[in-house]
């Protein structure tokens, strides 16, 4: 069984943490608008689920926090990063 005292923690903070989610409005549409571009190129949906990721990663990574990526989601992101796919 693993430790999910940092999980917790994560879920604690976030609860207690004073954030008016509608500032974030701004990039959630302009995050929406290059991924809807993207898709208008004809790329397929598992190179858009890749660029998400990409984007996730990117964002823990501005913060220095790319050590709290989740298990799963840094195995994926180490495999985009070292072999340039995730399949």
């Amino acid at each position: 069984m693993h430790d999910v005292s940092p999980v917790k923690r994560m879920l604690q903070y976030v609860s207690t943490a004073d954030i008016d989610y509608r500032d974030l409005a701004p990039a959630s549409h302009e995050l929406t608008a290059i991924y809807a571009r993207m898709m208008n190129t004809g790329l397929p949906a598992n190179a858009l689920a890749l660029a998400m990721l990409g984007a996730t990663v990117n964002f823990y990574d501005c913060f220095d926090m790319s050590g709290e990526l989740p298990e799963l989601l840094r195995a994926l992101a180490d495999k985009l990063e070292f072999d340039g796919a995730a399949c």
